[in-house]
């Protein structure tokens, strides 16, 4: 596998999110934190089929892997950060580290129904530039 996508670093990310089955993929037929996690590793291992320059990053709190960031130039494509490291310092860096990776300006597609992540994005500088009942686009563009 030419990647460095980790299945773990998903899995992480979303184990314990008890609402989880309200902001993921309404196709997806596994809801469960463990079914979201396999298809948004699935997802991942598609963008990986199109993308030479994927980026997977684990997001690691105290030498523990609490979930991760994958970006393609120009793009957050997916992330995703434990519940119970999901804290404002945590977030931070996070978002810190998607800047980091992917330069200043980039876009990101959401779920429309992913109100969490799409608020969490827009706190962290993002603007919603579409959305309909599917899908919601956001661009961030850093100030300099």
């Amino acid at each position: 596998m030419k990647s460095s996508v980790k299945i773990r670093s998903i899995l992480a990310a979303f184990k314990g999110d008890k609402e989880i089955e309200l902001y993921c993929d309404p196709s997806n037929p596994d809801k469960t934190d463990s079914g979201v996690a396999v298809d948004t590793y699935k997802k991942i291992m598609d963008w990986e089929s199109v993308s030479e320059d994927g980026v997977f990053k684990d997001v690691v709190v105290d030498d523990r892997v609490v979930g991760f960031i994958y970006t393609i130039p120009g793009r957050l494509v997916s992330f995703g950060v434990n519940p119970n490291y999901r804290v404002k310092t945590v977030l931070k860096q996070v978002f810190e580290s998607v800047v980091d990776t992917v330069g200043p300006e980039f876009e990101c597609s959401m779920w429309s129904r992913n109100e969490r992540g799409i608020k969490w994005l827009q706190r962290c500088g993002m603007s919603v530039v579409y959305s309909d009942e599917e899908i919601t686009n956001l661009i961030y563009k850093e100030c300099r």
